[in-house]
This record gives structure tokens, C-alpha cells and sequence, in this order.
């Protein structure tokens, strides 16, 4: 614990004492909340000022009690009102995990470290095959192939690791978040109807896997997503015809899966596409025209079961048909 608020230091924060942030160095302060700030500082946990005999300044937790009261309406404002009964066994070891370490930060770093922490439990983390960092004292941005910018996730990773259990709804309240790569685990249940909350999502890589229910409709306002890999489950149901919107699409692998229904014609909107794999699934129908179109711009890859005789779907412009 740093506390240098409420004095009349200038300047920048060393970059040197930055570095301790995370590590060694739960909160930092100083007076760095002026405009112009007396002191700039970019990897503080606070700006002045403060008190230094209350439990945690950040929240304004003058006790232990206050702290644990505290923490547990800002994590059921996630997590909802009923998040830690006694039937939700996850969440409630990731908030007894923060309350044990008496983590004291302000509200956006507390919730991170606590969907970081639910993740864990959710996902069945102490059978992974490596977890060796995960609920360790050091930062969140530490724990695993999880990638941060400025003490910020935005990368969680975390393929082949054994990862089993469902994937917590609120991982979509790190807001940063851009990256999804849980791809060759065994995690089950549907993906998070509150998917489409991961706006600044760009990769969304859960192939390999057992999720099964259907493709959330809220999936397809996460109009910057540029690849979209969730082969090999039990995911069910038509395709929406909202695939359309998402117009920065690369990459859409969603082979082997229990998908029905046509292949929507608005995939059509999707300009950048170069790999679009749909076979292994129980679509019917005909390849639409306006999706063949893609083959004379960008998409190199398109595979349905269009082999059989009769074929399942009816293709002439597909690069293979399984």
C-alpha cells in the first residue's frame, strides 16, 4: 500500500513505481484527479484524497464490515440480486475469494477481478490442466494466457486446459474484452444469451467443445466480430438471419454441430468473409445465389454437404462439399 495524496507532489508517476501495480502493490494514490492533476498517473488505484485509517478508501469502507457489505451489492449488480444463495456455489467462492484477500480497489478493478475469479470456478478451474497462476495475489492480467492492456483485460485464453463446467454470463461486464479463445475444452451449457454484450469482441474462438441451445440472437449485434469459430458441439437450431449484420466477419466455422433450417441469403452483407464452413449439420436447402457471389470477392472457403446424392444442400459454387 502507497498512499501519497493530499500533499503537494508534481509531476509524473514514475513508470518504475507503476511497475509495482499488480505485483507487490495493491493501491496506489495520489493527487491525481485535478484539471490539470497536480500529479499524473495513469496506473494509480485512486487520486487523493484519502483516508488512510479506513479499510478501503476506494469504495469508501470505513470497516471490514462496511468492505464486505459493499462488495457484495457491487458483485450482485453483476451478477444479480440472488448470485450468492446457496444454490450458486461459483459465485459465491468468487466473492469469498476477494473478501479472504480483502482486495481494495475502486469498483471497475474489483469487478474485473471478480468475473477473472468467477471464470475460474465456473469453468471447474481446479481440474484444469494448468492453473498454476489462477487465484494467485498477483493481478488478474497475470493469472494464464489472459492478455491485458493497461491493468485492462482484454484477451482470455485459455485453450486445451481442461476447461469444463459453463461459461458465466458476465463475462461480458469486462468491457474491454476482445478476444475469446477457449477453443479444444470441454465446457458445456449455452453460450451466455448476454454474449452481445462484448461489443469490442473481435474473436470468438469456443470450437471443440460441448456447448449445446442455440446461437444467441444477441450474438449478431457484435457488428466489429471478425471471427466466429464454434465447430465441433451440439449447437442447434436454424441460423438467423441477422448473421447479416455482422459485416467485418473473416472467419465462420460452425462445422459439426447440429445446426437445421437453409443457409441465410443475408450472409450475403458479409464482404470480408474468406472461410465459411457449414457442413457436418442438418441444413437443407440451396446454397443462396447471393452468398455464391462471395466466391468472385473474398471468400475462398466454402464448405457444405452438398456430397450426398441427393445432397442435403443443393451448392454449384461451394469449394468442397463434405
Amino acid at each position: 500500500v502507497a498512499y501519497f495524496d493530499e500533499n503537494e507532489f508534481t509531476g509524473t508517476m514514475p513508470a518504475e513505481v507503476c511497475a509495482l501495480v499488480g505485483n507487490s502493490l495493491v493501491t496506489l494514490t495520489s493527487d491525481c484527479s485535478g484539471t490539470p492533476p497536480e500529479v499524473e498517473c495513469i496506473c494509480c488505484t485512486g487520486c487523493g484524497p484519502s483516508d488512510s485509517n479506513a479499510f478501503c478508501d476506494e469504495i469508501e469502507a470505513a470497516t471490514e464490515l462496511e468492505y464486505n457489505d459493499k462488495i457484495e451489492a457491487i458483485f450482485k449488480g453483476i451478477s444479480g440480486d440472488n448470485a450468492f444463495d446457496e444454490n450458486d456455489s461459483d459465485r459465491s467462492a468468487a466473492l469469498d475469494f476477494i473478501r479472504n484477500e480483502q482486495f481494495c480497489a475502486e469498483e471497475a478493478a474489483l469487478v474485473q477481478r471478480y468475473i477473472s475469479a468467477l471464470f475460474y470456478f465456473a469453468t471447474d478451474g481446479e481440474n484444469w490442466t494448468d492453473a498454476s497462476t489462477w487465484l494467485s495475489s498477483s493481478h488478474e492480467c497475470d493469472w494464464g494466457k489472459t492478455f491485458c492492456i493497461d491493468l485492462v483485460i482484454t484477451d482470455l485464453s485459455s485453450d486445451e486446459n481442461g476447461l469444463g463446467g459453463t461459461l458465466p454470463f458476465e463475462i461480458c461486464g469486462l468491457p474491454f474484452l476482445e478476444v475469446i479463445d477457449l477453443d479444444g475444452n470441454n465446457i458445456g451449457g449455452s453460450l451466455p444469451e448476454s454474449i452481445g454484450d462484448c461489443k469490442n469482441l473481435l474473436t470468438l474462438d469456443i470450437d471443440k467443445n460441448s456447448l449445446t441451445g442455440t446461437i444467441p440472437e444477441s450474438l449478431y449485434s457484435i457488428t466489429g466480430l471478425r471471427n466466429l469459430d464454434l465447430d465441433n458441439n451440439n449447437l442447434q437450431g436454424p441460423l438467423s438471419n441477422d448473421i447479416g449484420n455482422l459485416e467485418d466477419l473473416e472467419n465462420l466455422s460452425l462445422w459439426e454441430n447440429r445446426l437445421t433450417g437453409t443457409i441465410p441469403s443475408s450472409i450475403a452483407n458479409l464482404g470480408n468473409l474468406t472461410i465459411a464452413y457449414f457442413d457436418t449439420n442438418e441444413f437443407t436447402g440451396v446454397m443462396p445465389v447471393e452468398v455464391c457471389s462471395l466466391r468472385d470477392i473474398k471468400l475462398d472457403n466454402l464448405v457444405v454437404d452438398c456430397g450426398g446424392n441427393p445432397p442435403e444442400v443443393e451448392c454449384n459454387c461451394c469449394s468442397q462439399c463434405a
